[in-house]
């Protein structure tokens, strides 16, 4: 049975350490996965069978990723957001991470609690208690929040990596010139919960638009944001090929609802040997 792969994209000299590479695959050992393949990833729009390797989000470590799959014969799809890459302004959550890796302090107080940040735990409690209030806002207010995070970990002259930075239209370009296929990840990677159905069907159809007029390209498919929430019938009608999501360690396949969940390689990749 063929089975859909995620990843976020790859960067070189990999750091388990840093927050900001956490969702990111070794640039060395993607290549190396990629060139030991006994069959290469194909393409879900041409009907054989085959793994799909699937790339979300407009970054450089996300384009990383795709080029080197297309130059070592592999097809791959790349879902983006046009908003990032029209504006040129960060991920939310890769400012955050870089947020975290530059915190000079200690402590930080939010939302009633204190947590250590010393410590693995605390810092992963204050990740956790931050995330919520950003999956449910919009861009503005999630950097202004994020401008907050910023004064309580001492991190003001944080910088999110090159790898972590948004893509261009010359990037995008470029990836189009190489064959990757090009998907719809909605128009800003804003959490499709805190959308109405008018939202939610204006994300995936301004996104098609778009993509269309960019790149020569008409998306098929849709990935969903962070990987788990169901598309409402009118945005769902607007999609022409499959809705992806991202599996757990006892979700695969094809879900109940026709969705189909997708492998995240990353894991696999950071912890493979030598």
């Amino acid at each position: 049975m063929s089975v859909t792969y995620i990843l976020h994209g790859c960067v070189e000299q990999w750091d388990p350490s840093r927050q900001a590479m956490r969702m990111y695959a070794p640039a060395e050992r993607l290549r190396r996965h990629l060139e030991t393949r006994s069959e290469p990833y194909v393409d879900p729009d041409d009907g054989g069978d085959g793994d799909v390797l699937t790339v979300d989000d407009s970054t450089r470590g996300a384009a990383q990723a795709c080029l080197m799959a297309r130059e070592l014969g592999h097809a791959v799809t790349l879902f983006v957001n046009p908003s990032q890459i029209i504006s040129g302004r960060d991920y939310w959550f890769s400012r955050f991470d870089a947020l975290v890796d530059a915190r000079q302090a200690a402590t930080a107080a939010f939302a009633g609690s204190t947590y250590d940040l010393r410590t693995r735990q605390g810092l992963y409690d204050f990740r956790w208690a931050v995330r919520p209030r950003l999956l449910a806002a919009d861009e503005d207010s999630a950097h202004r929040l994020l401008d907050e995070v910023a004064a309580l970990l001492q991190a003001e002259q944080a910088e999110v990596p090159d790898f972590a930075r948004s893509i261009g239209s010359d990037e995008l370009d470029e990836l189009r010139r190489a064959g990757v296929r090009f998907g719809n990840h909605g128009w800003n990677h804003q959490c499709i919960t805190s959308l109405s159905a008018a939202g939610q069907h204006a994300h995936i159809a301004d996104t098609a638009r778009w993509l269309e007029e960019a790149t020569g390209q008409s998306p098929r498919d849709y990935a969903v944001p962070y990987g788990q929430a169901r598309l409402g019938p009118q945005a769902r009608a607007a999609v022409p090929g499959n809705i992806y999501l991202v599996g757990s360690a006892t979700q695969s396949g094809v879900a109940e609802d026709g969705s189909i969940y997708r492998r995240n390689l990353t894991p696999e990749l950071q912890s493979a040997q030598g």
